[in-house]
């Protein structure tokens, strides 16, 4: 019988034995996320930050609310309920002295404007030139032609309709958390989606199917420190050929430091209320920028050992595996669940770059690089 020398065998078990096992890795939450963002944003610029904001566990529940809202359409509840919260405003100009200003300045040809009363929930004055640049009666571009989910009555495209309902609830959110300082007219909020053109009367809109609008949405509140959300918003809307269209991704726009601070704040907010894993949206961001399963392991090994310290050799047959079984599925269920898809047009999804383009649809890719960053950093072992 042949043996094996017991100097060889001595070394092969002190190798096996210096070989590292695999960690448990335990991804950080988005509510964790959430907190720590902002508390660094608010160390760092603390003028835009309320002096006593409510908890984050109360941000986190009206986001629990608004997830129910959402997901079951109802939206009589969405209209009726009043935040358990106050925003922090500052007293601006007259009405009547913004709205002078705003119908002087010089407008683009394709521009009309609108004031919406959130209070109300309905439209307190409608450009004249709706008509004429839109072919749309007043009636045709109202709350219930905006929001109601009946497919005669409202104009959205029918893949942007329930996209275009929760950021603008989350917008709203944000306004109303009690976290950011805020102020009339200082910041806008940027929109563009897809409305349908059967109801023009304009035949050459009628041809084309489908517009593209672009919102731009000034908050406007007259009133010092006013109740939970500014009074009114001024927008000012812009019109699209179709084509000049992506997907329903809104940011704010403002001052250098602030925008940074309020964008983040609503990708976390929108991540917070879909509640994709970290995990699995880490992985179909590093997807988005590498092709093979070898390359995206030796990504995320690398950056979690950069920000966290921890060796995760996760290797390419986890990463295929992962991607297969559990994210395509759960990406698409994501889709069919915030979109409200019917049985006969679920979203079925048969790549990992159609995962991609599915999580992008979403919003919640691209990751923003400071939040990435903060997710990898709180990825622990056990």
């Amino acid at each position: 019988m042949l043996t094996t020398p017991d100097h060889v065998v001595s070394d092969r078990a002190v190798a096996g034995n210096s070989k590292k096992s695999k960690p448990k890795l335990y991804y950080p939450s988005w509510k964790a996320t959430l907190t720590e963002v902002s508390e660094a944003a608010k160390a760092k610029h603390p003028e835009q930050w309320v002096n006593q904001p409510v908890p984050y566990s109360a941000t986190m529940a009206g986001l629990e609310v608004l997830r129910e809202v959402l997901t079951t359409r109802n939206l009589e509840l969405l209209f009726s309920a009043t935040p358990p919260f106050q925003g922090e405003y500052t007293a601006g100009e007259s009405l009547d002295t913004i709205m002078k200003r705003f119908k002087s300045a010089p407008i683009r040809p394709n521009e009309f404007y609108a004031v919406f009363d959130l209070h109300a929930c309905r439209y307190l004055e409608m450009d004249s030139k709706l008509d004429e640049l839109l072919g749309f009666r007043p009636d045709d571009f109202n709350v219930p032609a905006l929001m109601k989910n009946d497919a005669y009555t409202h104009i959205f495209h029918v893949r942007d309709h329930h996209h275009m309902l929760r950021w603008a609830c989350l917008a709203q959110m944000m306004v109303a958390s009690n976290m950011l300082v805020w102020r009339s007219l200082e910041d806008q909020f940027r929109i563009r989606f897809r409305v349908r053109t059967q109801k023009s009367t304009l035949a050459s809109y009628r041809e084309h199917e489908y517009i593209t609008l672009e919102k731009l949405c000034f908050l406007y509140n007259e009133k010092q420190q006013d109740t939970v959300i500014p009074k009114l918003h001024i927008d000012k809307w812009l019109i699209y050929d179709r084509s000049e269209f992506e997907q329903v991704r809104p940011a704010w726009i403002s001052s250098i430091e602030r925008q940074s601070i309020l964008n983040d704040a609503l990708y976390l907010f929108n991540a917070a209320l879909i509640d994709f894993p970290v995990q699995y949206l880490l992985y179909l961001q590093e997807r988005s920028t590498a092709d093979r399963n070898k390359a995206i392991a030796e990504r995320l090994n690398a950056h979690i050992l950069t920000y966290s310290g921890i060796e995760a050799q996760l290797d390419e047959q986890q990463i295929a595996d992962c991607m297969a079984k559990t994210i395509r599925p759960r990406i698409a269920q994501a889709v069919n669940t915030w979109e409200h898809r019917k049985p006969h047009d679920l979203c079925i999804i048969d790549s990992d770059l159609q995962a991609v383009e599915a999580a992008q649809s979403l919003g919640l890719l691209p990751i923003p690089d400071r939040i990435r960053k903060v997710l990898y950093k709180n990825i622990m072992a056990f």
